[in-house]
């Protein structure tokens, strides 16, 4: 039952400019990775160069990185947990990928190291967030917009886990010997 009809039945409507898209200040005209290139190379080769190094940290030249959209987007998070002690259980977001995926990564603590995991929604798809405080929340994708179909995929199992690569035997410290 997440259907957004109760909602928008009861005329509770909020808009907020925080739920926005994250912004690719100059690039925000250029449609492609090579338009940009060829434009403007020496701010797509800085821009390049910090994805690559910490694609959740970069930002484009006077535009935002996704930390600063989770930055943005978290006191949200306050709003809904009391509106959630009011009584108020289901909210509805509508925003752009990026805000979704800041979003559900604030109020689930996901570490900022996962967010290439976490890829970008396919548009008009549908995530749900359920639980309780204290007891832990799930994040699901059930409708994927692009292909019009009913899914089931859970991102919080998705995405626990530290995705660093096996440490090999000989480089791996040894615990101090004991008394």
């Amino acid at each position: 039952d997440h259907g957004a009809g109760d909602v928008l039945d009861s005329g509770e409507l909020r808009v907020t400019p925080r739920l926005t898209e994250m912004s690719f200040g100059l690039f925000s005209h250029f449609h492609s990775e090579a338009e940009r290139a060829q434009k403007m190379p020496l701010e797509a080769a800085f821009f390049k160069t910090g994805e690559a190094r910490e694609k959740f940290y970069a930002k484009a030249p006077l535009g935002e990185s996704p930390m600063d959209v989770q930055n943005r987007v978290s006191p949200l998070i306050g709003s809904i947990l009391r509106d959630h002690e009011k009584g108020i259980e289901d909210h509805v977001l509508v925003t752009h990928g990026v805000s979704l995926r800041a979003f559900a990564m604030a109020f689930m603590n996901i570490d900022p190291d996962r967010y290439e995991a976490f890829t970008n929604p396919e548009n008009c798809s549908i995530y749900v967030i359920e639980g309780e405080r204290g007891q832990g929340y799930s994040l699901r994708q059930i409708f994927n917009g692009e292909t019009g179909q009913a899914v089931n995929i859970d991102w919080g199992k998705r995405l626990e886990g530290v995705y660093l690569p096996e440490v090999p035997a000989h480089l791996r410290l040894k615990p101090p010997a004991g008394p």
